[in-house]
């Protein structure tokens, strides 16, 4: 198997993963970076509808006010609503489209010998062939694949395009003004033609185009501040969708790395227990056992109960994986040495741990009859005797215990594990 891919490179986990348990699920794309393609829609198409938000801004204002001496401008504003349920119908319908890719290619799915990725499964050897369409999927959620997303760099560079070109033309007028201007100086044109009476309509032709360019300064930025708030909306609608979609299909893939996920838990936990049994068996041996017996049986207790779990969790997830579209690709025998190291492993040392505990006890028990037996004076005999039968009855418990941890270690002899 061709293994020395770029993949392997940028992300050493997954060939840890497959080589330990045969497995690795990779979330390219998260609902989050789902959500944030919205507002870079938004402001990509923002961005491009600049010079047809002035446009109408102009054209409708002229029409209303010279044409229809309307001044509440309600074709204008119906032109900008307009203009503006545009760009959201664009976001919508791309949103659309990208829903289904991101149901394909959200999670990606690795085994020793085959890749699995938007609902196509292919060898390693053949990943090349792949390559063109991954590398599509990647710019539209701008994310290459194993690498870190580049979304809200996108999202800010959109953002400064918006307020940046605009910014730009402003300046721009602010120097043919400032031709215009020179007229004002006097001193500089004397009598010449291009003062007097002109002069006056030239400023008022700089007013009026002052005040459009600060209504289409003001009408940008309420805009943006509106559109921002509806693509958040958006974004969340459709981020909320793509989870009920996902929770009503259960995505096997899903299914099999949170099975995956919970069997590492209990093995955590076993490990855990092991070292707080450890820690019981030691201060019962260092009194003595007195009470301390009651502890360890009660830990063994506790610890029993994730021990069945961690059986049952192997079970269902070796069935999820043969009933799954990847079970011909699947390494089981990697598989079977990884949850033997995760559950038996921890489980045998267990019984071991049971089984010294109950060692240590039944040599309390020999030497405190030893003692017993040596002592002739009734007034220390008796208080021994006493504590030798609280002993024998927390024995029963013991045996009891290791009894229950022997069946755990039948079901898994005959392979019922």
């Amino acid at each position: 198997m061709a293994r020395n891919i770029e993949l392997f490179e940028r992300n050493p986990l997954i060939e840890t993963s497959i080589d330990t348990k045969g497995f690795y699920l990779y979330n390219w794309i998260s609902f989050e970076e789902f959500r944030k393609t919205v507002a870079r829609d938004y402001l990509w198409l923002l961005s491009k509808m600049l010079i047809p938000f002035g446009v109408v801004l102009v054209c409708g204002g002229v029409y209303d006010f010279y044409v229809l001496n309307d001044t509440y401008f309600v074709w204008t504003a119906v032109g900008l609503v307009g203009t503006y349920a545009l760009i959201f119908l664009g976001i919508i319908v791309r949103m659309l489209g990208r829903s289904w890719t991101f149901l394909r290619i959200s999670n990606i799915v690795f085994t020793d010998t085959h890749i699995g990725v938007g609902g196509q499964i292919v060898p390693y050897e053949k990943y090349g062939a792949l390559k063109d369409q991954i590398h599509e999927w990647g710019d539209e959620f701008e994310e290459e694949l194993m690498k870190p997303s580049k979304i809200d760099e996108k999202i800010w560079q959109f953002k400064s395009k918006v307020f940046s070109w605009w910014a730009s033309k402003e300046k721009e007028n602010s120097k043919k003004s400032g031709t215009m201007d020179s007229c004002s100086d006097l001193g500089s044109c004397g009598d010449v033609d291009g003062c007097g009476e002109g002069g006056g309509e030239a400023f008022g032709f700089v007013i009026v185009v002052f005040l459009l360019v600060a209504v289409y300064w003001l009408s940008i930025r309420v805009f943006y501040g509106i559109g921002w708030i509806f693509s958040f909306v958006i974004g969340y609608a459709f981020v909320g969708i793509m989870k009920a979609v996902l929770y009503v299909q259960w995505r096997e893939e899903i299914k099999i790395q949170k099975l995956f996920e919970r069997l590492e838990t209990v093995s955590s936990e076993l490990a855990t227990s092991k070292t707080l049994i450890v820690k019981e068996l030691g201060n019962a041996t260092r009194w003595a056992w007195n009470e301390g017996t009651k502890g360890v049986v009660d830990k063994f207790d506790m610890t029993i109960g994730k021990a069945w779990d961690g059986i049952n969790l192997v079970k269902k997830l070796k069935t999820a994986l043969e009933k799954s579209k990847y079970s011909d690709i699947f390494n089981y025998d990697t598989f079977d040495t990884w949850t033997r190291s995760q559950i038996l492993e921890p489980i045998n040392e267990m019984m071991e741990l049971l089984g010294t505990g109950l060692e240590k006890l039944d040599t309390t028990i020999v030497d405190l009859r030893r003692q017993i037996e040596t002592t002739k004076i009734p007034e220390y005999s008796i208080p021994l005797e006493t504590q030798l039968k609280r002993l024998e009855m927390q024995r029963k418990s013991f045996v009891t215990m290791q009894d229950q941890w022997k069946g755990i270690g039948a079901r898994i002899a005959v392979g019922k594990f």
